[in-house]
């Protein structure tokens, strides 16, 4: 086949010394494969590469083989390779967070991905993405505080240059970590921070309800899943649970008319989770009010 030939003509200057040759030979034979047989461009590129380190289309080229073939241990090496290679602290630094990609996605190890994270930050402390990247390995590791902070670098990057909407995501994305760790108040923070961006952003304000929740500061939750279920805006499904919320805020803020109000709505068109949960919740009322029979009804 093609790959067969423009490997024996490689091989053919190799024999006679002819290494320019081989790099020729093995170069047009990869460019011609790739288009239609990119399998059968790898070991041309792969060789390329065995005769110049570092050449720079042929690394690229097998970044994306390696990916394609799923050969994650050989794309590590090909990266540390290119490492090796470059002088250039702009790309070094690019290589170290693909690298790291590799690393926590493809094979487990979030503490070398990190190392990596740390290197490109040194190199490159101007890649937003970089730093949010660093936060999600920290959070996989457990050290949230240190997630946290580098997502506030990533965010003042992003502020820097005015994208707001970047900002938007990272000050959910905090949040959420916060809320998953139980850390009520700093999620808080975070949300609060997200709605002064965007006073309408649906997730933020969802996470700030849940956060007030959290804090049993009841009223306030329920304002902010009122405020989610008069927007009108989402599926049946969820402006049932946004109902459901509202009933149980109602209720642990001491308006159990006004829940009960809320409740019925959730039953009427929520999903089976949402009704079964509105229906508990209208069961504690009906304890309240001494109805124990009727309570036992909705159960």
């Amino acid at each position: 086949n093609s790959a067969a030939r423009y490997l024996e003509l490689s091989q053919a200057s190799t024999a006679i010394g002819d290494e320019e040759g081989t790099v020729r030979a093995a170069l047009a034979g990869a460019r011609l494969l790739r288009q239609f047989a990119p399998d059968d461009s790898t070991p041309l590129y792969e060789l390329v590469l065995e005769h110049r380190p570092g050449h720079p289309e042929s690394s690229e080229a097998l970044t994306d083989r390696y990916r394609d073939e799923e050969r994650w241990s050989d794309l590590v090496r090909l990266i540390r390779m290119r490492l090796a290679t470059t002088d250039d602290p702009q790309r070094r630094a690019r290589d170290h967070a693909r690298l790291a990609e590799v690393l926590i996605e493809r094979l487990g190890a979030p503490e070398m991905a990190l190392a990596e994270l740390v290197a490109a930050c040194r190199l490159d402390d101007s890649i937003p993405a970089v730093y949010e990247q660093r936060a999600e390995v920290h959070l996989l590791l457990c050290d949230l505080d240190h997630a946290l902070t580098s997502l506030k670098r990533a965010n003042g990057l992003h502020h820097s240059r005015e994208d707001a909407r970047a900002q938007l995501r990272n000050l959910i994305r905090g949040g959420e970590m916060c809320l998953a760790a139980k850390r009520f108040d700093t999620a808080n923070s975070w949300f609060r921070a997200a709605l002064d961006l965007n006073h309408g952003n649906s997730k933020a304000m969802w996470g700030a309800a849940r956060a007030a929740a959290g804090l049993e500061n009841h009223d306030e939750a329920a304002d902010l899943w009122r405020e989610l279920f008069d927007a009108g805006v989402e599926p049946p499904e969820v402006q049932a649970h946004f109902a459901c919320e509202l009933g149980r805020a109602l209720l642990a803020s001491g308006h159990p008319g006004d829940a009960e109000a809320a409740l019925r709505r959730a039953t009427a068109t929520g999903g089976a989770s949402t009704r079964s949960k509105a229906r508990a919740l209208l069961a504690r009322i009906r304890l309240q009010q001494d109805r124990a029979a009727d309570a036992l009804d909705l159960l």
